[in-house]
């Protein structure tokens, strides 16, 4: 993750909280595949082509969870994040494939070497644009698209301001001092829509794939009970995945895909 309007100081000390304290926990979580939206428009875009020479960026990386199914798959990766604590982690986790991943520390919006833009089949980020605010909220975008090679495409994940557990959750959570995360501002369906045309993207796709249901039992029970307890509460809630007319204007995360042109 990168800077936002948190200090520097306190930045840090939220990666180290939620990187370094869980490392081992997160390095023997190896998920081997995406959801099924992300895996149908890889199969679409990639297929039987497969994954040997396709170069691949995830910015704001975290743990590099993304980044290690894409390298499990023979790609390229490059990760980069601003936390050192987080990058700690993805170095253990992206360890078996030592000869196919690089490591940037520095900030998205400085520190990008200038040979890196162009260069990319997909970049990518999970869970990063909304720790911004002002022009770096939009600006995010437009390096998602700089980085890409002619023909590459984004994949990009953001929460969504109309799921109100979510937003409420997040709201009641900040006086308490239980928001783990800093700044965190959730996108609707029109500014998204707003930020990628002016982005630089030949065409791009906003998709919401979520369960409005299952959304509302995790941040409207799950998450209060986490917080009550100061641990996470095991709450199967995976059966509870029905579909609703509610899903794509209310579920909690949006996927972005965009294209750049051939």
């Amino acid at each position: 993750m990168y800077q936002n309007s948190m200090d520097e100081s306190d930045q840090k000390d939220v990666w180290y909280d939620l990187y370094i304290k869980d490392k081992e926990k997160a390095v023997k979580r190896n998920p081997k595949t995406f959801n099924e939206l992300i895996e149908k428009e890889l199969s679409t875009r990639i297929g039987m082509s497969g994954y040997s020479n396709i170069k691949t960026i995830e910015i704001g990386c975290g743990t590099a969870a993304a980044s290690y199914r894409f390298a499990l798959r023979g790609a390229d990766v490059t990760i980069m994040d601003y936390s050192e604590s987080a990058l700690a982690v993805a170095k253990v986790r992206l360890e078996p494939f030592k000869n196919r991943y690089h490591v940037h520390h520095g900030d998205l919006f400085k520190d990008i070497p200038d040979e890196l833009f162009g260069t990319f089949d997909i970049s990518m980020s999970f869970g990063l644009a909304e720790h911004f605010t002002g022009s770096q909220r939009s600006e995010v975008f437009k390096i998602h698209h700089r980085l890409l090679k002619p023909g590459g495409f984004s994949i990009i994940s953001v929460p969504n301001s109309r799921c109100i557990p979510y937003v409420l959750i997040m709201k009641a959570s900040k006086p308490l001092g239980a928001w783990r995360v800093g700044t965190e501002i959730p996108f609707s369906q029109e500014e998204l829509d707003s930020i990628l045309s002016k982005s630089g993207f030949s065409s791009y796709s906003i998709n919401n794939p979520s369960y409005f249901l299952m959304d509302c039992l995790n941040w409207g029970l799950k998450k209060p009970l986490d917080i009550i307890s100061k641990r996470k509460i095991n709450i199967n809630i995976s059966r509870f995945n029905k579909r609703t007319h509610l899903d794509e204007r209310m579920g909690f995360v949006f996927y972005i895909f965009g294209e750049n042109e051939q």
